[in-house]
């Protein structure tokens, strides 16, 4: 079995290999924020980066490869391994978090492979792998963490931060009530109201910003935060009175028009709450053609969706994956029911088996 030192050994070697790197990151808070500890590292090793690539899971149906150089690095997404034909002719390094693949020959990282028994967002593993060359970046980690409700499981590395970059702690559960929190939230605000282009913006400033306060109180990207701050009181408002509660344990909520991009943002902020700490949010959107979307989440350690997940879908049309208590699923709009009694049905034998 792999173990930490050895895959920050090969990591690095790969960087040293090449002299320009393409960047591929999720289409989330810790996704940008492993990007831009990453391209800080490579340009401190006299490296540049090419080109960068918001990415999410269903890109890699259609992606054209031909605008990006040779050497390319995914940053937290899970790659299936039937994708991983389309980078057969580049020099591929991922790496991630969600659940292990078998990568064949390809640089693949992901602390599951030395056993790391706790959440471990990607923002944190590539500032970990590559310290000694982006160590005024661990401010930059500590949004990603708390971006993906990774400072429940590693307080230690929130509190180091805070006191080296003089930020005030409250005593939320996910420390997420303080100036990284709101730098994570200035973040899904821009990637909300831009979409890809917005995270792109995100990812421009974090590179040169020297503080989660300059980054915070950019004119522009405080004045985009304010402005979805508002929809999302509005959306937790609406779901407050309308969602429909399976024995007040799981909620569900459909979301559609412009609004249903802030699904999972909004679902993620909910599950921060007192009030549904430990209940199960799952918000349901319409996509393309007559598919929809189902993004969950959930503090309770007996439930592990991607699990849930996995039963279904030996039954129906699906996919799906993220992690225990924070994932996503695509079906055919007319499974929804069937679909929803079913993990109704796992959620409450998950519950009463241990």
């Amino acid at each position: 079995m792999a173990n930490f030192d050895e895959q920050r050994s090969k990591f690095i070697d790969f960087l040293k290999s090449g002299d320009s790197f393409s960047i591929f990151y999720h289409t989330d808070g810790d996704g940008v924020t492993s990007a831009t500890i990453l391209s800080k590292a490579i340009n401190a090793m006299g490296k540049s980066v090419y080109a960068y690539r918001p990415t999410n899971y269903e890109d890699f149906e259609n992606m054209d490869l031909s605008e990006f150089n040779n050497n390319i690095i995914i940053c937290d997404m899970f790659v299936k391994e039937d994708d991983l034909r389309l980078f057969k002719k580049f020099n591929l390094c991922i790496v991630d978090h969600h659940e292990l693949i078998k990568p064949g020959n390809v640089l693949y990282i992901n602390p599951k492979m030395w056993s790391d028994q706790k959440y471990t967002p990607c923002s944190l593993l590539v500032y970990e792998l590559l310290r000694e060359y982006c160590d005024d970046t661990m401010w930059i980690a500590a949004v990603g963490i708390v971006s993906d409700s990774g400072g429940r499981e590693n307080p230690e590395f929130i509190k180091e931060a805070a006191k080296r970059y003089d930020v005030k702690l409250k005593n939320d559960v996910f420390l997420y009530d303080n100036d990284f929190g709101c730098a994570s939230s200035t973040i899904t605000a821009m990637q909300i109201h831009g979409g890809r282009s917005g995270l792109e913006e995100a990812l421009e400033n974090l590179l040169i910003a020297n503080s989660v306060d300059e980054l915070i109180n950019n004119p522009k990207l405080k004045k985009v935060r304010l402005e979805i701050a508002r929809h999302f009181k509005e959306i937790t408002e609406k779901f407050e009175k309308e969602a429909e509660t399976s024995d007040q344990l799981i909620y569900f909520f459909e979301i559609g028009g412009q609004k249903s991009r802030y699904s999972t943002s909004v679902a993620t902020a909910l599950s921060h709450t007192q009030k549904y700490y430990d209940k199960v949010i799952v918000f349901i959107r319409k996509i393309h053609g007559d598919s929809i979307r189902l993004n969950m989440r959930t503090n309770d350690k007996r439930i592990k969706l991607p699990s849930i997940f996995r039963q279904i879908f030996q039954t129906m049309e699906g996919e799906g994956g993220g992690h225990d208590a924070a994932a996503g699923c695509t079906i055919r709009a007319e499974d929804k029911d069937r679909f929803i009694e079913k993990f109704k049905e796992l959620i409450h034998s998950s519950i009463k088996q241990q």
